[in-house]
Order: structure tokens, then sequence, then C-alpha cells
């Protein structure tokens, strides 16, 4: 019965996911992901609770300590196939390794 619930919790997260991801009214943009950072995180949550959200939502992550931030990219957002574009996420935190800020931007590639 556990294997069961964690199939279905995959399954949400996919679906969930999935939706984040596909174009419509779903589409993933710079202004959802920084309004979900700012209802999910408040200044001063700790490093567990940052490395909690990108695990809840699927998205890779590292920690870069020198520059103090958590770094993350959200790729092929675009709903256009011609279009090479990201989400690029940094949240920042002080020297206890609580947030400080969130820095959420659209970056695109040429070919």
């Amino acid at each position: 019965m556990k294997r069961v619930k964690q199939w279905g919790s995959v399954a949400v997260l996919a679906l969930g996911l999935s939706m984040i991801v596909c174009g419509g009214e779903n589409q993933v943009t710079s202004e959802k992901v920084r309004t979900m950072i700012n209802n999910e995180l408040a200044v001063g949550s700790s490093s567990q609770d940052i490395e909690q959200f990108f695990k809840t939502h699927d998205l890779p992550f590292s920690y870069d300590k020198y520059a103090k931030k958590y770094h993350s990219i959200i790729r092929n957002v675009s709903p256009d196939p011609k279009v090479d574009q990201a989400i690029d996420i940094d949240l920042y935190v002080d020297d206890e390794k609580k947030f400080t800020k969130e820095e959420v931007r659209d970056t695109f590639t040429a070919p």
C-alpha cells in the first residue's frame, strides 16, 4: 500500500510539472516562478526550506558558496519552438544560509 501512495505522489507531481512546462494557460513564466517563490519562501527561510522548494517542484539546483546563492534553470519554456528560452533562478542567502532575496529572469540563446 505504501508503494501505491508513493507512485500516486509521483504521478501528481509529474502531472503538475507537465502543466507548468506545457503551453497554454499553464505556461511557465518568470512571473509565475517569482510568485511561487514569494508564496513558499519567506526572507529568513532555512537552506533546508530552499532545497525542499527545488525538490518539491522537481527543479535541479546547485549551491555556490562563494556567491552565496542557490541556482536553477528551467529550460525550454517558450511556446514558440524556434525560440530557445529559459528561466534563470537565483536564491541568495546570508552567512547562515538563510534566504535573503530572489532573482528570476528570462534568458534567450541565439543559434
